[in-house]
């Protein structure tokens, strides 16, 4: 049976000093710690405060968070289309199958190939 829980809030344990995010259950009879590191404290607590960020932060699934996750549970991996088009993808090509030359390629990009980003 699932348990339905809420944000308690966030605190610091006094020893290690890491973050904790305290959950609660919707009857306030049980609540849950679960130590978590700053920067996923810091994005929970921007989320609490309401502030917006200009790009996700780790309460949202980075690309890397999202393969791993999907390897451990062996999910199926989805990217929308339009992600693909935008950008600089690799065509399969034998010529870069061995790893020197896969290498090559890579040292080879220049900053425009990769698109523009604001931090």
């Amino acid at each position: 049976m699932e348990i339905e829980m809420k944000i308690k809030g966030l605190l610091v344990d006094p020893i290690s000093k890491m973050p904790i995010v305290v959950l609660e259950d919707l009857k306030s009879e049980r609540m849950l710690p679960i130590w978590i590191g700053v920067f996923e404290a810091n994005a929970i607590a921007l989320k609490i405060e309401n502030v917006s960020t200009p790009r996700p932060m780790t309460i949202d699934s980075r690309p890397s968070d999202a393969i791993a996750l999907s390897l451990r549970v062996k999910a199926p991996i989805f990217v929308e289309d339009e992600v693909v088009k935008k950008a600089h993808s690799l065509k399969f090509d034998e010529n870069l199958e061995d790893s020197e030359k896969l290498r090559k390629w890579l040292e080879n990009l220049r900053p425009e190939n990769l698109g523009k980003y604001k931090m």
